[in-house]
């Protein structure tokens, strides 16, 4: 159970989540990652199912949707360029909520306080290629010590899709290409 499961209860969920060489992260470039690559992570094997490019205002960043072998757990990848360097994090999908959480709040002991949040033009990319384009409302929170994250989405289908992370180091990730 999540901290979103836990500051709401379990009622705000509508369904369960279902679930070569390295390329050095001082010369991969974050946003140049496809569907079908591996990405490793502290380790851990993960393969690239999707890929979404945010638009908002000038800024772009990117989302990897992840999945492990035998896992049916779903993760996230992201990676934004700002101030000049990647930020890059690692989340598991959550239950969907039918609840925003508010500005600021306290679970499991941690602070959170309400970061970023806008609305973005998004492409989705899969297997055969783009998707199409659609607009998404987002928030992203964090705790008082920058070592946990949480971000909703609303895709306008009436829940909100919430996953939960935490930052990651670049050198902690490599990227293996699928061509």
């Amino acid at each position: 159970m999540g901290i979103v499961d836990k500051f709401f209860g379990d009622s705000h969920s509508t369904s369960d989540a279902t679930t070569g060489t390295g390329t050095s992260y001082a010369k991969y470039p974050w946003d140049k990652i496809n569907v079908g690559d591996m990405i490793e992570i502290e380790g851990v094997d993960y393969q690239v199912t999707a890929r979404i490019v945010y638009y908002e205002s000038g800024w772009i960043w990117y989302d990897y949707r992840l999945v492990r072998p035998g896992d049916k757990k779903k993760y996230w990848f992201s990676a934004a360029f700002e101030d000049g360097e990647w930020e890059l994090a690692l989340y598991e999908e959550q239950k969907p909520a039918t609840k925003l959480l508010p500005e600021k709040f306290e679970a499991e002991g941690k602070k959170f306080s309400l970061v970023e949040h806008g609305i973005a033009e998004a492409t989705i990319y899969g297997p055969e290629g783009a998707q199409g384009r659609q607009m998404v409302e987002y928030w992203e929170w964090e705790d008082e010590k920058g070592e946990y994250l949480i971000v909703m989405e609303d895709w306008k289908e009436g829940v909100y899709e919430v996953a939960e992370g935490r930052p990651l180091l670049q050198e902690e990730v490599e990227v293996y290409p699928a061509s």
